[in-house]
């Protein structure tokens, strides 16, 4: 299967990228950072841009089975300090990602959500994915409407 990681290079993304190589798929790798070494670099092919480049991420999904969508340029303690930037990086070009997929004909995303922060604060100890959704942070917000625009292109 022919892969394509957007943020491959960070923690988890490499992480999966090293998985995915060894599971025998062929790995393209869509970053911003130029591409880490790892045991696996001469199997990968590595494309450096931004994410908001649509024409970049039209090249990167040339000839790809699955996406998955690893991006993100903010933090839960940091969003809030610009949320007109964090829905434009990131729920508006995710938008734009999956407007390019549906042109192209790839309908198989993986998005990597938020580690609960869509949740919000609690009074319980765990949290199931039935937990009532109450995110307190532009991080958090962004990350459900961007779950909820992949069930939207998904029907």
């Amino acid at each position: 299967m022919k892969v394509l990681v957007l943020g491959g290079n960070g923690f988890i993304g490499s992480n999966l990228v090293d998985q995915l190589v060894a599971a025998g798929h062929r790995v393209r790798v869509y970053d911003r950072s130029p591409p880490k070494l790892s045991e696996h670099h001469l199997k990968l092919e590595y494309q450096c841009g931004n994410f908001n480049d649509i024409t970049s991420i039209s090249q990167a999904l040339h000839d790809i089975d699955i996406v998955f969508h690893l991006i993100s340029s903010s933090i839960p303690s940091s969003s809030n300090l610009s949320p007109a930037n964090d829905v434009r990086d990131n729920l508006v070009d995710t938008i734009g990602l999956l407007e390019c997929m549906k042109k192209i004909g790839i309908s198989r995303i993986v998005y990597i959500s938020s580690g609960g922060t869509i949740y919000g604060e609690s009074s319980e100890d765990l949290i199931n994915e039935d937990h009532s959704l109450n995110p307190n942070c532009s991080y958090g917000i962004v990350k459900l409407a961007v779950e909820k625009y992949l069930m939207m292109y998904g029907r």
